[in-house]
């Protein structure tokens, strides 16, 4: 199970910040085939800053495990977002993440969102479940494909004239549909 922390049992509340730490470092260095994370915008900061976490990231995308990456980007974290876009395969924004989770072939990690800013949690559920594993599979694939493109967010940041581009939407309701019109 790797070097990092010892696991009992398949579902655990992890507690103390390097303990937390180490299991999402396990988290990902486990991993077979991909590494998605959601996180909210105060995480990109850690994922470039906490060396060992950079680190785990950047052989994990050297050794052919998926990356992708989904947080929200805005002007306080687009520093750290474009620094991101070299250690994942694929970064993506979305306004208003609450939370934050780690999910892999076989692996997930749920680190707090009480913390204080520019440091870890101190606290995470973890789960080897395989039922807990394919849920949160699935609600990371929901997410993802309601979220932009980072180059796309990053562009509309960067402009000077605060243009915000478009999205396109497949909108299902009538009733939706009315309260648009």
């Amino acid at each position: 199970m790797g070097t990092y922390a010892q696991r009992v049992t398949p579902t655990q509340i992890i507690h103390g910040e390097q303990n937390v730490v180490n299991t999402l470092l396990q988290i990902i260095s486990n991993a077979k085939y991909k590494i998605d994370t959601c996180v909210d915008y105060t995480r990109p900061y850690l994922a470039v800053h906490i060396k060992q976490l950079r680190e785990v990231f950047l052989n994990a995308k050297k050794r052919g495990i998926k990356v992708r990456y989904l947080t929200e980007i805005n002007k306080e974290n687009l520093y750290y977002c474009k620094q991101l876009l070299t250690m994942v395969d694929e970064l993506r924004h979305l306004a208003g993440i609450k939370g934050n989770f780690y999910v892999t072939d076989e692996e997930y990690g749920a680190p707090s969102t009480y913390h204080e800013k520019g440091r870890s949690a101190e606290l995470m559920i973890y789960s080897h479940l395989r039922e807990v594993v394919e849920h949160q599979q699935y609600i990371f694939e929901s997410i993802w494909n309601t979220s932009t493109s980072a180059e796309r967010k990053i562009k509309e940041i960067e402009s000077e004239d605060d243009i915000v581009l478009g999205i396109t939407q497949v909108i299902d309701s009538p009733l939706r549909i009315q309260e648009l019109f």
